[in-house]
């Protein structure tokens, strides 16, 4: 069975090279495509070096910067593995991650399998653990609830996938959207699988980046209308009226977090947003159905004094959430 890993490069001189090495010690039959989008550092020079190292390596030259979802496809488009999955430059696998989940899907032979991150996802007193073959076709509402409510919390974060490559025949990344793409190609996979395996291997080394991070609070509009883009995708495909409103509740818990921290970075900018999303039909639309005990009473009235342009009020909000915190 050979695996085929994507990793999309842009400037990570400084973490590329832990990231391949820990790919291609992994006792596995694999190829390693590593896209390269353009980078304005040494990456490519040090990609370059890495080839020679290794006859696993595959380069990539993206002609022109095509953002995340763009060089991912590339590297799905190229992959030539039995199944295809994903690591960002930043992160890295444990040693012999790989050959624990080749060793589940030679057994299995699941069209998707979900492993887990290192870092814990949320405390552990609600965190379950999973060790499970699911026939998505007869439980893809149990699947749903999973991955797009607060039920068991399990992030659509796409590198802690391994998926069949025939799954991709009708499944690309959309390349439209710049935050929670993950959620769409995670719902786009799934409804063009039939078995997925979840099991608790934690071999994802993710590392958080507070540049990127700072970097989504800057660009909190484009952001906004991502999420809202993302909102509408799922919610007019699935036909859950739960799911639809615990996706809604996410919605408006996200949009708050992005406009609370960019109310800290730049305030007028953080004004001609609010007053943009005041009008908005779409974040209308999903103030109006949503599960309530899924927010806070501090969010909603948030949330709530932007849609009545009562923007006193919520001045008053944000420096309760200041003080609070």
């Amino acid at each position: 069975m050979k695996i085929s890993v994507v990793i999309p490069c842009f400037n990570c001189e400084k973490t590329i090279k832990r990231c391949i090495n820990s790919i291609i010690e992994q006792n596995v039959d694999l190829e390693l495509i590593c896209v390269e989008d353009c980078s304005s550092d040494n990456t490519l020079a040090i990609l370059k070096e890495l080839t020679k190292t290794s006859s696993n390596i595959k380069l990539i030259n993206n002609p022109k910067n095509l953002g995340a979802s763009k060089t991912r496809n590339t590297g799905i488009k190229n992959a030539t593995g039995d199944y295809i999955t994903f690591v960002d430059s930043d992160d890295y696998l444990e040693p012999n991650c790989c050959e624990k989940i080749v060793d589940i899907l030679k057994k299995e032979k699941s069209d998707i399998l979900r492993y887990n991150t290192t870092e814990i996802e949320i405390s552990d007193t609600n965190k379950k653990h999973f060790d499970k073959a699911i026939d998505i076709k007869t439980e893809l509402n149990w699947v749903l609830e999973r991955f797009f409510t607060n039920k068991d919390n399990l992030q659509t974060f796409s590198p802690l996938l391994f998926v069949k490559k025939e799954v991709f025949k009708n499944v690309r990344y959309n390349e439209n959207v710049c935050m929670m793409e993950d959620a769409i190609f995670y719902y786009d996979l799934l409804c063009n699988a039939e078995t997925l395996y979840l099991c608790d291997i934690k071999g994802y080394n993710y590392v958080k980046n507070e540049k990127s991070i700072t970097q989504n609070y800057k660009n909190a509009e484009n952001n906004i209308k991502d999420v809202l883009f993302v909102n509408k995708y799922l919610t007019d495909k699935i036909s859950d009226t739960k799911i639809k409103q615990d996706i809604n509740a996410n919605t408006i818990d996200i949009i708050c977090e992005l406009l609370l921290n960019l109310s800290k970075i730049d305030k007028n900018e953080y004004t001609k947003i609010a007053k943009n999303l005041s009008t908005n039909t779409g974040l209308r639309q999903v103030f109006d159905n949503f599960t309530v005990n899924n927010i806070s009473k501090k969010k909603q009235l948030f949330i709530w004094s932007i849609m009545k342009k009562h923007f006193v009020i919520n001045g008053t909000i944000i420096n309760l959430f200041r003080i609070l915190k």
